[in-house]
């Protein structure tokens, strides 16, 4: 490669797209495990309360 390389119109065009692309996925991964945690946890302590209160 030279010492300037001129991007091609499709690399211009590509390049924000992977961008934003790669960012939304990491995003709407780390909410998914977000919600699953939340989820997890609220389903423990409804069973745990559920359990205390069978054995009074």
């Amino acid at each position: 490669m030279g010492l300037f390389h001129r991007k091609s119109k499709w690399e211009r065009l590509t390049e924000p797209v992977s961008r934003v692309a790669t960012k939304g996925a990491a995003k709407s991964g780390l909410t998914a495990l977000g919600t699953f945690a939340g989820v997890t946890l609220l389903s423990a302590a409804v069973s745990a309360v559920r359990q205390r209160m069978d054995s009074e």
